[in-house]
């Protein structure tokens, strides 16, 4: 296990934190404990893959910093992996984890244009092509 799955896992863990806390505050709405739970589980799934396994390495490249020591996802991805298993009691992890990749890619190239970066390195392409 990587020090980068670590980091995922506490994050889905601090979401299920938030929805357990959501569960005392509403509770007759089954959802907040389900999705909860369920992201407990995605937290222990993730530490249980392989190292190598292409998402953990493409959500590791994009959403964690292991010198601040943290994951840190964007708008979409942080909307998605807090309705985890909130109206689909059935949402697999492993195809959860597949479907969030892009969502991460996203939010990457959003944050990055709004920040200029990518028009940036556009011109600096385009200068280095002239």
């Amino acid at each position: 296990m990587s020090r980068a799955q670590e980091l995922l896992a506490e994050a889905f863990g601090g979401q299920a934190r938030w929805r357990w806390e959501k569960a005392g505050a509403y509770p007759d709405d089954e959802r907040n404990p389900r999705s909860a739970a369920g992201l407990d589980h995605l937290a222990e799934y993730v530490v249980s893959l392989s190292d190598t396994d292409e998402r953990v390495r493409e959500l590791a490249t994009l959403a964690v910093n292991l010198e601040a020591n943290v994951a840190h996802f964007g708008r979409r991805a942080r909307h998605r992996i807090s309705r985890f298993r909130f109206n689909d009691p059935d949402e697999d992890c492993d195809t959860f984890l597949s479907r969030l990749v892009p969502v991460v890619v996203e939010d990457r190239v959003e944050m990055r244009t709004l920040s200029g970066v990518l028009d940036r390195e556009a011109r600096h392409g385009t200068e280095a092509a002239e």
